[in-house]
């Protein structure tokens, strides 16, 4: 940290001139403690929100509450706005401490996980919370903090050194604001920058691994119908210069002026360039033939990667296609193995690249193939509205209240939902005996499937049959993802794994089996799985005296039916929408096969 006098950093708002002061975090604040003395009991059925180890280790500000809750039998601290919330240890060194602030108005009682530890201001009107939030994941702070941690397979922070740490801070409460403020609109519009290329990365990253396969055809089986030539075989070094390049990772650097092209999908920064082209990118090494890149201007160049430009023949852009999709079917042909180590010279510069010779196909093509992915992103858009619809329907009218009735609901109930527990709806019935069932096996989305439907290629001892569960029609069953899943739905009579338990519906005239499909799959119900599942170890499923004292909730069963069949016409509909996603996909993996020779 900085041992000037005179503190004050480089880049400030013209209005502020006053030198900031040097505290160490025990004079800002006094240290309290997380939950303590808690068992998983306390975590059934919980009344009280928590911020969990992950809430603050994803956020610098939590400014929401999130989907956590506790039992809270004696005294334990609670969270205030302006706390800084520290995790104590980490998986790995540059996580540890990785601390954020809440802020966020509410009048419920909040408590941090027992994993973690607080620093509360002693005068919170001082300070700005968003502004700690950002000083807490700033570079040097955090080059500070990780000094202050160790161990080997976890490491542990020194909490004693931490409210030791010094760190800068402006005397004037109003330039923390404009501060926080300027880079809240910064991280916002960040946000909003990654979900977009995210969204493209996924998109473009399924689509070029269904694109163009390599023929020994002149003509394209589908083709604009101005087009009539023949197309050319060339290989690349007729067509392009194939070069690596000359930097190494080290050389990038965080704040650099031109794109640094590196062996991974992610582009760093450095403040040298050695090319200036147009070209196509790809890695040496890592994963081979699913990294590329399209470049036209200055940029650096990692040792390992090949950088392809001064094209001829070709249009930068129609390489870029045609290369992407092709080039894993080149390397793996060059190699003895399903996989490829390393990626030689004349990998790429012997691959034949198919081509029309007349530049308006090739921008037509280009440019075809560019709206085909606009249409793809169009339908993702509405696909995520729906998907959020879908959510918050499932919270407004799942969740309940004091009143115990929820937020939305249909105009013609009134009455108060109740709250029971799993036990009081299902109950567990493992019969065995039936050999000439077919076999059901659970699956993430869809519920209890018949293996043979699944292209499952697990064997078994036929005579072992008469071992398993059978499973009716309106069945749960309790399997071994049911912490990540859910309880899985049937709509088919058979039998299924004697390490699954099936649960059935105790009384089918107060309740409708699929209105509890939709229950027993929310996040809301997933998320009370986590205390019966702490410590469970791989290959064993959650028991059902467990399970049986989750709560949920419940309207009568007329306007469950309602509820359900809401839900249903919800979820046709995003399967529409995701059906009409995978038609566009497929014809565009279709016409780049034919549309290219």
């Amino acid at each position: 940290m900085s041992k000037n006098n005179d503190l004050k950093p480089e880049i400030r708002f013209k209005e502020f001139t006053n030198a900031w002061v040097l505290k160490r975090i025990n004079e800002i604040g006094y240290k309290f403690s997380g939950l303590t003395g808690l068992t998983k009991d306390n975590f059934v059925g919980g009344k009280s929100i928590y911020i969990s180890y992950l809430d603050v280790y994803k956020n610098n500000i939590i400014d929401f509450l999130p989907d956590n809750y506790v039992n809270i039998h004696n005294h334990q601290n609670k969270i205030k706005i302006g706390d800084i919330l520290v995790p104590t240890s980490s998986e790995t060194i540059n996580e540890s401490g990785m601390a954020s602030v809440f802020n966020f108005e509410t009048s419920e009682n909040v408590y941090l996980n027992s994993f973690c530890f607080g620093v509360r201001p002693y005068d919170v009107e001082s300070i700005v919370p968003n502004f700690l939030g950002f000083l807490m994941r700033s570079k040097n702070i955090r080059k500070e903090i990780i000094k202050l941690s160790q161990g080997i397979s976890r490491y542990n922070l020194n909490v004693n050194n931490f409210l030791s740490l010094q760190i800068n801070i402006p005397n004037d409460k109003n330039e923390m604001k404009k501060i926080a403020s300027l880079i809240d609109e910064i991280r916002q519009s960040i946000t909003l920058l990654q979900r977009k290329l995210k969204k493209l990365e996924n998109i473009k990253e399924f689509l070029l691994n269904k694109m163009f396969v390599s023929g020994q055809a002149n003509f394209p089986e589908i083709r604009f119908k101005e087009f009539t030539n023949a197309w050319v075989l060339k290989p690349v070094d007729e067509i392009a210069t194939v070069k690596t390049g000359s930097s190494n990772t080290d050389d990038a650097t965080h704040n650099g002026i031109y794109p640094f092209f590196i062996r991974s999908e992610d582009v760093k920064k450095s403040n040298k360039y050695i090319f200036d082209k147009e070209a196509v990118i790809t890695i040496g090494d890592g994963k081979i033939g699913s990294v590329f890149h399209y470049v036209n201007g200055k940029f650096d160049l990692h040792q390992r990667c090949y950088g392809i430009f001064d094209f001829n023949y070709v249009s930068g852009k129609y390489f870029y296609w045609y290369f992407s999709s092709h080039f894993l079917e080149r390397a793996l042909s060059q190699s003895a193995k399903n996989t490829v180590d390393s990626v030689r010279m004349e990998m790429i510069t012997k691959m034949d690249i198919q081509y029309p010779n007349v530049e308006k196909e090739q921008n037509k093509i280009t440019l075809f193939f560019d709206n085909i992915d606009s249409s793809i992103t169009l339908l993702q858009r509405k696909l995520k509205k729906l998907e959020e619809m879908k959510d918050f329907l499932l919270k407004k009218m799942f969740e309940i209240g004091q009143e115990k009735i929820p937020a939305i609901r249909f105009k013609e109930f009134n009455n108060t939902w109740s709250k029971k527990q799993v036990g009081d709806i299902l109950y567990e019935n493992n019969v065995k005996g039936f050999k000439t069932l077919e076999v059901l096996t659970a699956t993430k989305y869809d519920g209890m499937q018949p293996r043979k439907n699944l292209n499952l290629t697990i064997s078994f001892n036929i005579d072992n049959i008469v071992n398993f569960n059978k499973v009716d029609i309106n069945d749960f069953v309790l399997h071994l993802s049911t912490f990540q899943n859910g309880l899985a739905f049937s709509e088919y009579v058979g039998v299924t794994s004697p390490a699954y338990k099936v649960l059935k519906i105790k009384n089918d005239n107060e309740d409708y089996a699929k209105y509890f499909e939709i229950v027993f799959k929310s996040k809301n119900f997933i998320n009370k799985l986590i205390p019966i599942t702490y410590g469970l170890r791989m290959g064993k499923t959650i028991l059902f005296k467990d399970l049986q004292n989750i709560e949920v909730i419940k309207p009568e069963k007329r306007e469950q039916e309602k509820i359900h069949l809401l839900m249903k016409n919800l979820l046709s509909s995003i399967k529409l929408l995701e059906s009409k996603k995978e038609k566009l996909e497929n014809i565009k993996s279709t016409l780049l096969n034919k549309m290219f020779v």
